[in-house]
């Protein structure tokens, strides 16, 4: 059989047809379409199955022919061992000795090597796994596992004998290598490590680890701990940094072990995010400069809410406002009702004689002012208590407004036109435009939701549009509301009056809201919202209308950076170098609703001053995103500017090059020792080597690996086709000749 093939039919695997597609059908096609016209020629005439079937059969073999056949045959032969080389590509192996690191030196004695093994070579790198493309030095791996490295060689040399396995690394292991001497994989060959060491001890002075909780609250004191290595019993020199400028420096005093720890205390007086560095200044003898710098995110936020509250009257909306704001753990509340002023100072009653409490306005509206996070005037007339200081100290407010705090004003006989406030810097700041001549509206009415009101976060009810809108149409009327002139361009109306209009002719606004440079500021033109308390109190339903629409407001005017209308968001405060990162960008006009197709010109200032420049646009939910993977480590700063000037927002996010590995940089030999011996009394040849030794590793020469050739022989000029052909051609045309054919 095998001389009819051209080949040995024990070594036969496969066949396969090496002829393209088009040609084996284009074969088959013209087989077929000859055999219906010879069949259509000689239809009726006897003995035409037999004819028909030497044709078919002549046919079918021609398409085989024309498909090129090929059997693939398999042959088993043994040929020398390989000898497998493992080459520590991690972090650790970038260390510096002399002008070349432990990885450069690794690469150069594995070339010298390789010339004085007589046999095939493998060679591949590991960190945590394994891989034959040479990393470049920038791009090490930042563990190393040499566990996992020699089970992977045991698993792709499987049934093998190598003639050797070589492991050149500096044995700096923080993987569970230590942890499982007594369960190593089985090696096919005999092992020697050759061990990348040093003469002398290598200095580093290095931040191991800084804790900052993740987040700190706003006005409180909150630590950043950093863990710091350095010369066993000595002191190192750590800074705290803001901005690349030094806030706290404090000396170390280190353990035996060259550890030790300092705590920063910080008080942040903003909400966000901001960077911190802790530094230690570099040595001239530092290895790896690169791990003294430890840059650091953290989130400012609001423990509390510090609210000031001014009344010029005692009212029920005064008292069910006051209420609230008491009963809310989360707000700090200083409250000023029933005032003192001018006229009883300048009376003839003396301090003793009177009831009233002294207002400390000039200390509130100067030293304190800052330190709250929201200001309310309810029906307060500022005339009879600031005096010729009044410019100033409401000028003070305004400015506080432009600088990030909150304002609110509420209606009442003593408040807007009826307050005196038009032409004063409080106009300045408010939604609403003053100077009506008619100052008041006395007719009862239901405030009427508006586009922006349905979808604002400061009235949403109801978290269903539909249900929001109901809830709005049936709390209770209000006791008339204080006219506006008019409202302001950049200010959003979320309630108006149902018939009444302003001086331009449109719906009086009720409720309206404005951002001014950094701050917020509502006006709410009725001193009635309590009624919304009692509406549901009577339908046994509670109160939760009014304490829905003051909490809203309440996290509205104060919110953090997150709540703004431009938002920028990277998925990590605090990455890792090479760590691929998305960073979302969040639009909404001043009615809160998604500013769809907003061109935002995007710029990432990397840490050493060199800036990328994107340009996104926001999709149908005012959203974008940029993917970016950090190639260094340090601060990164974001702005997005859109390109019609209404949006300007940054963030900060920071990227450390911490690498676990490189906290310990000494190389480990009683580790690598260790694991030598560990396979020397499980029976398996081990020898351990330092670079700088006389190599002379084990290698087993006589070590055979079973290898299978594939080879392939073409059918073309196999002898069995021409047996068949001729045998085929001449009875297909005897039996055409006896039927009368040609």
């Amino acid at each position: 059989m095998s001389w009819l093939l051209g080949v040995e039919v024990e070594t036969i695997h496969a066949l396969e047809f090496a002829a393209p597609m088009w040609k084996v059908s284009l074969g088959l096609f013209l087989a077929i379409v000859g055999l219906l016209l010879l069949w259509k020629s000689r239809k009726g005439l006897p003995k035409l199955g037999l004819e028909m079937g030497l044709w078919g059969t002549l046919a079918a073999v021609l398409v085989i022919l024309n498909a090129e056949p090929v059997l693939i045959s398999e042959v088993q032969s043994a040929v020398d061992g390989k000898v497998v080389m493992l080459i520590d590509s991690s972090a650790s192996m970038s260390v510096e000795s002399e002008g070349k690191s432990r990885y450069q030196r690794a690469q150069k004695l594995a070339s010298r090597l390789q010339s004085d093994i007589q046999g095939e070579v493998d060679v591949w790198y590991f960190d945590q796994a394994l891989t034959q493309t040479a990393p470049d030095k920038e791009q090490l791996g930042h563990q190393t596992d040499i566990a996992q490295a020699l089970r992977s060689v045991k698993d792709r040399y499987l049934g093998q004998d190598l003639q050797g396995i070589m492991l050149l690394t500096d044995g700096v292991d923080r993987s569970v290598l230590s942890d499982v001497m007594t369960d190593l994989p089985i090696l096919p060959g005999p092992l020697n490590v050759i061990q990348m060491i040093e003469e002398q001890t290598m200095f580093d002075q290095s931040v191991r680890s800084v804790e900052t909780g993740g987040y700190a609250f706003q006005r409180l004191n909150f630590d950043v701990k950093a863990h710091v290595q350095g010369e066993p019993d000595g002191k190192l020199d750590v800074e705290l940094r803001k901005n690349n400028e030094i806030v706290q420096r404090e000396t170390v005093q280190l353990d035996a072990e060259g550890k030790g720890t300092v705590t920063f205390t910080v008080r942040p007086l903003e909400v966000g995010r901001f960077a911190w560095e802790v530094a230690i200044p570099v040595h001239v003898k530092d290895v790896v400069p690169s791990n003294n710098y430890f840059p650091v995110v953290i989130k400012v936020v609001r423990d509390e809410v510090r609210v000031l509250q001014v009344c010029g009257a005692p009212s029920y909306d005064q008292k069910f406002l006051r209420l609230f704001l008491k009963e809310d753990p989360s707000v700090d509340l200083i409250s000023f009702f029933i005032l003192r002023t001018h006229e009883d100072l300048d009376s003839n009653w003396a301090s003793n004689e009177l009831s009233l409490i002294a207002f400390p306005y000039e200390k509130l509206f100067t030293e304190e002012l800052e330190t709250f996070d929201l200001v309310i005037f309810q029906n307060f007339n500022y005339a009879p208590f600031f005096s010729y200081q009044s410019e100033e100290l409401l000028g003070n407010i305004a400015q506080y407004v432009r600088d990030g705090g909150g304002f609110v004003m509420l209606g009442g006989d003593l408040s807007f036109d009826m307050g005196e406030y038009a032409n004063t810097p409080i106009e300045d700041i408010l939604p609403v435009e003053l100077g009506t001549v008619e100052q008041v509206d006395l007719d009862r009415f239901v405030p009427v939701l508006t586009a922006a009101g349905k979808v604002h976060p400061l009235t949403r009810l109801d978290r269903q549009s539909d249900g929001n809108q109901l809830a709005w149409s049936q709390l209770p009327e209000m006791d008339g509301a204080n006219r506006v002139a008019k409202l302001r361009r950049d200010a959003a109306s979320l309630l108006n009056h149902p018939t009444a209009k302003d001086d331009e002719g449109n719906p009086l606004s009720i409720l309206s809201v404005r951002e001014v440079d950094k701050g917020r500021v509502m006006s709410l033109t009725v001193d009635s919202s309590w009624r919304w308390s009692y509406s549901e109190a009577l339908e046994g339903e509670g109160n939760q209308a009014y304490l829905r629409f003051w909490k809203n407001a309440l996290r509205w005017l104060i919110a953090d950076p997150d709540d703004a209308r431009a938002v920028i968001r990277p998925s990590r405060e605090n990455a890792f170098l090479g760590e691929e990162m998305q960073v979302q960008f969040r639009t909404r006009d001043t009615q809160y609703l998604p500013t769809r197709d907003q061109t935002l010109d995007v710029v990432i200032t990397e840490p050493n001053g060199e800036r990328q420049t994107h340009t996104v646009l926001t999709d149908q939910n005012g959203e974008a995103t940029i993917a970016m993977t950090p190639t260094q480590q340090g601060v990164y700063q974001v702005r997005a500017v859109g390109q019609g000037g209404d949006v300007n927002v940054q963030t900060v996010f920071a990227v450390s090059s911490r690498i676990a590995e490189l906290e310990t940089i000494q190389p480990n030999v009683g580790l690598m020792q260790q694991l030598v011996g560990q396979y020397t009394q499980s029976g398996l040849e081990s020898k351990w080597m330092a670079e700088s030794d006389e190599l002379d590793p084990i290698i087993h020469n006589t070590a055979k690996q079973s290898v299978i050739q594939r080879e392939l022989t073409s059918l073309l000029n196999a002898p069995l086709w021409y047996l068949m052909l001729l045998p085929l051609s001449l009875g297909a045309l005897v039996i055409r000749r006896r039927n009368g054919g040609r």
